[in-house]
């Protein structure tokens, strides 16, 4: 299927999902965390943890951290389970409040984070993070590995717009604060009441991050899934 194809038919069936989801399939997940809980997400994503590693074929609910084996060979796991979009979802009291959609249907070429590109976009939410549905917009920072906003302040699994370092253009999508030292994001967070990285970030809508527009979430989910 082509990818303006999957396009319109992904919005088709957006629209008619539920604000509360149920958990995808456990075989399904490729990652998931928890806020709070003072983990370093993109550490376990790249390199793993023994304590929290494997194939998953029975857990209904998110841990604390997890990952699966299968993003060690995204492309069979693909193929196996016959998966054309990889979905990176945050979740508030298991309400999506943000989600970005990645066309993997060619199901080759694909390793561990790859995938995670402006190229393979498909859709977001809670807003369209392109401007006119076709051409590929710019971004200062998009990828899961992330951006070091300073020696002491990163943020991971990474969609920005502009240059973060001045908090007045700090404008993007989503993202993982991994630092206490975030001086742009961590007064608004403090204010909703949270103060234990990790922190998960979410622009509500197309604007810098001020306190009416950045959102946070309790949960990171990665799963595959397919939508023909």
């Amino acid at each position: 299927m082509m990818r303006n194809q999957l396009f319109h038919l992904f919005v088709l069936l957006i629209s008619a999902a539920p604000a509360t989801l149920a958990f995808p399939k456990p075989e399904m997940v490729l990652f998931s965390a928890e806020g709070g809980t003072d983990e370093e997400p993109s550490t376990v994503f790249f390199y793993g943890d023994g304590a929290a590693s494997g194939n998953r074929t029975n857990a209904t609910k998110i841990e604390t951290i997890y990952r699966s084996a299968l993003l060690d060979d995204l492309s069979n796991a693909l193929l196996q389970y016959n998966a054309d979009i990889i979905v990176v979802e945050l979740r508030q009291k298991a309400n999506r409040v943000a989600s970005a959609w990645f066309d993997v249907s060619d199901k080759t070429g694909l390793n561990t984070s790859n995938w995670f590109s402006p190229e393979r976009l498909l859709y977001t939410i809670p807003f369209w993070m392109y401007n006119n549905g076709r051409s590929v917009p710019k971004f200062a920072h998009f990828s899961i590995a992330g951006h070091n906003r300073s020696s002491s302040s990163n943020r991971t699994f990474y969609i920005h717009k502009f240059d973060d370092r001045d908090c007045d253009n700090d404008r993007g999508f989503m993202g993982i604060v991994e630092s206490d030292k975030d001086d742009c994001l961590m007064p608004f967070a403090n204010k909703a009441g949270i103060a234990k990285l990790p922190i998960f970030f979410y622009a509500k809508y197309d604007a810098p991050y001020l306190e009416k527009v950045v959102g946070f979430a309790d949960h990171l989910l990665i799963y595959m899934d397919h939508i023909v």
